[in-house]
């Protein structure tokens, strides 16, 4: 089909794209139907936002082993939040604590990550956390993903009516 969408790379530069056309993309408890753009001279398929958070929460949850030497980490005094911020911290952990992306923990934990609250050019704020010493401590597992040219041959074609 013809694609009316602007699509831009690394650097902001345009990217030629040739055309689209609709694909079921499934995981193992999740399906979406998504436009697949075709790029002239892309040298790496891409898996655009809209497919990601289509298939990205999943029903079943994870854990992530530590190794045997993993000695727990708190921070003896929290990272302070500039005053001016704290409404707008507030409401975007709010925010994702109902979007399921974090949770509140309500009792003593022996892990404690540093907070650290960046301002975005549009006036809201980016959560982000220090995993440095968690991640020290995670055992590394070997899942290769599949390559997106194996995930697109066994996509699963069809035809819309307009």
């Amino acid at each position: 089909m013809k694609a009316n969408k602007r699509l831009s790379g690394p650097g902001n530069t345009n990217l030629n794209v040739v055309g689209k056309f609709k694909c079921m993309l499934e995981t193992k408890d999740k399906f979406s139907v998504q436009d697949i753009y075709v790029v002239k001279g892309l040298s790496k398929p891409l898996l655009g936002r809209p497919a990601i958070q289509a298939l990205g929460k999943t029903k079943w949850t994870y854990t992530i082993a530590l190794g045997l030497d993993a000695k727990p980490f708190s921070l003896s005094t929290p990272r302070r939040v500039p005053l001016p911020l704290m409404d707008k911290v507030k409401a975007e952990l709010t925010r994702m604590e109902k979007l399921g992306v974090i949770s509140k923990v309500d009792e003593p934990t022996e892990w404690c990550a540093g907070m650290v609250v960046v301002p975005k050019s549009n006036g809201d704020v980016r959560i982000c956390i220090d995993f440095t010493k968690l991640n020290e401590s995670v055992k590394r597992e070997n899942y290769p993903l599949p390559a997106v040219e194996e995930s697109l041959v066994r996509c699963k074609f069809f035809v819309l009516a307009n």
